[in-house]
């Protein structure tokens, strides 16, 4: 979950930057296409960005925690809180993040309604027009020319709609849309689809200006009142005259603005896709290689053992070990640190090797365990013994 809340704050953060960008710096910018494909890396980068992490490991000791720390019921109650609050939040956002799309699948079928309601359909150069007194104003959905009668279209305005159809302009909308659903808690999410309807307009009519001259074009854009695109997923032709005839009117601009964007660009892909983890030092055992060592012969002391009765040895010193174990535990009860040496053998490279690895003892079983081996027949079984008693796991 806390995974989940870090990525819609990085791409909140990342939307924002750059769709404050986008509006003071590149809106207005007569290059349009370069602005629609501005928009669409903007929601790429907002997507995608927060999922890119480049690592940086930097080694810290490992933290002491308290013992209890876990058992606080004060801390327990406040992360259960916690957790119910963050599980509250993502419920709400994913009901959002429903109704939009539950909302979207409502428009693409009104628009399909639209289509199996007319009456009147004819294809004409690979678009299908549609009879449907339902638009006020010639509109465009993928393939589909949604027009009010049969009345003939002056020729600037089918040939501006037939360029909404062959770039595809609905694409953009329906990913606008699918975007929204996703960052829906944002204000400027629902200002993206206008971004991209403007821009639609604007290259559109762009193209046809370069055929026909502005003063024609203006003369048909004044004949039409300027009305909200309806239905939301079409580009009408009646959208944002005022402001694309004082687009039509403004000298080209320097793309030096597009330079800026990229910098901006790869300043926040830095600055989200570093990540510093601390990374707790482990300790060291340290291994090294016995090949020059000469191999260990089999003690003495453990042959000797190996010669004298079990029990009867344990018969002769069980009483007096008891009492003299007892009294030294007394005696020494402290732990002090053992080095322990460890001999291995590998029997495929036939290599040996030795593994030093320190650990504590109460001194009084190493006490005992030295003066036992100073005898000339130690007793191995009770070294071993008094070994693991003394060793403090």
């Amino acid at each position: 979950m806390t995974e989940f809340y870090n990525y819609l704050l990085e791409a909140t953060l990342i939307f924002t930057v750059l769709c404050l960008f986008y509006h003071y710096m590149l809106r207005h910018h007569k290059n349009h296409q370069a602005n629609r494909w501005s928009l669409w890396i903007l929601m790429v980068a907002t997507v995608l960005f927060p999922f890119v992490s480049i690592t940086m490991w930097v080694e810290q000791l490992a933290p002491v925690a308290s013992a209890n720390a876990d058992a606080d019921p004060a801390l327990l109650d406040k992360t259960q809180g916690v957790t119910r609050l963050a599980t509250f939040f993502f419920s709400i956002y994913l009901l959002g993040i429903g109704f939009h799309l539950i909302r979207l699948i409502l428009q693409v079928t009104n628009i399909l309604g639209m289509v199996q309601r007319s009456t009147e359909k004819y294809t004409k150069d690979g678009i299908l027009f549609i009879i449907s007194p339902e638009v006020q104003s010639p509109a465009t959905f993928f393939h589909f020319l949604f027009v009010k009668d049969r009345t003939p279209l002056h020729p600037l305005i089918e040939q501006h709609e037939k360029i909404h159809i062959q770039q595809y302009h609905t694409l953009d909308l329906i990913a606008a849309t699918l975007f929204k659903a996703m960052m829906w808690f944002h204000p400027f999410a629902y200002k993206l689809s206008g971004y991209f309807k403007e821009v639609h307009e604007y290259a559109c009519d762009e193209i046809v200006l370069k055929q026909h001259g502005l003063h024609s074009y203006i003369q048909v854009l004044e004949t039409h009142t300027d009305t909200e695109a309806k239905p939301n997923l079409c580009n009408s032709f009646s959208s944002f005259i005022k402001k694309r005839i004082h687009m039509m009117t403004q000298a080209p601009s320097s793309n030096s603005r597009y330079g800026i964007a990229m910098v901006l660009l790869f300043g926040i892909f830095a600055l989200m896709s570093f990540d510093t983890r601390y990374e707790s030092k482990a300790p060291i055992i340290s291994k090294e290689s016995r090949d020059t060592l000469p191999k260990l012969e089999v003690s003495k002391a453990k042959s000797a053992d190996t010669t004298t009765p079990q029990k009867t040895r344990e018969n002769k010193t069980a009483k007096s070990n008891n009492t003299s174990e007892a009294a030294m535990l007394k005696r020494f009860p402290n732990a002090i640190e053992l080095i322990d040496t460890i001999v291995t053998y590998d029997s495929e490279t036939g290599k040996e090797s030795v593994m030093i690895v320190k650990s504590k003892m109460i001194e009084a079983y190493n006490i005992l365990i030295g003066e036992e081996l100073k005898k000339k027949n130690p007793d191995m079984e009770k070294i071993n013994e008094w070994t693991k008693k003394g060793r403090i796991q």
